[in-house]
């Protein structure tokens, strides 16, 4: 197989996951990323097939999970993933939230390592078209007050050492 090495825009993502500021490590295997997933049009699928994308099918959707190493073969820092608006203005990636929409390019290249050969894909840059911004995680929620505060015994027969 000979491949170009290029890089590949991705139209039409409606993102549902993005960890695009800290590298985290992939599967507890000490290879850190940075990634973002969405979902695209069934439709597309024949196009990520032709073009090397990877995909997978999930109750009739597309998903596609794009990645961009902490670090290069060689060592050397890979860099962070560049992120802009729909007026390719730089964007804060934090911000992003599920159900953001946009577009994405990976930069593609043949490799041929200890045996095993295909097409990489490596995130260089996100596009949000649309976007849904983030406004925090479960643990800036709090409960409202209503009351109460003090824990009733029940009312069974037993006693705690029963429970043992």
């Amino acid at each position: 197989m000979e491949f170009t090495p290029r890089n590949f825009l991705i139209k039409d993502i409606s993102y549902n996951y993005s960890r695009l500021t800290t590298p985290h490590d992939q599967f507890n295997t000490g290879t850190r990323v940075l990634e973002i997933q969405g979902e695209c049009s069934k439709d597309q699928m024949a196009y990520f097939v032709e073009n090397h994308v990877p995909f997978k099918e999930k109750d009739g959707k597309c998903i596609v999970s794009l990645k961009r190493k902490e670090f290069r073969s060689n060592g050397d820092p890979n860099g962070p993933v560049r992120v802009v608006d729909g007026k390719n203005q730089p964007l804060d990636p934090s911000i992003i939230g599920n159900g953001s929409k946009g577009n994405a390019i990976v930069y593609q290249m043949e490799y041929n390592t200890a045996g095993r050969k295909g097409i990489f894909n490596s995130l260089t840059a996100v596009q949000i078209t649309d976007l849904v911004e983030y406004t925090g995680g479960a643990n800036d929620m709090e409960f409202d007050i209503v009351g109460g505060g003090t824990v009733t015994p029940s009312n069974s027969a037993s006693n705690d050492a029963d429970l043992f």
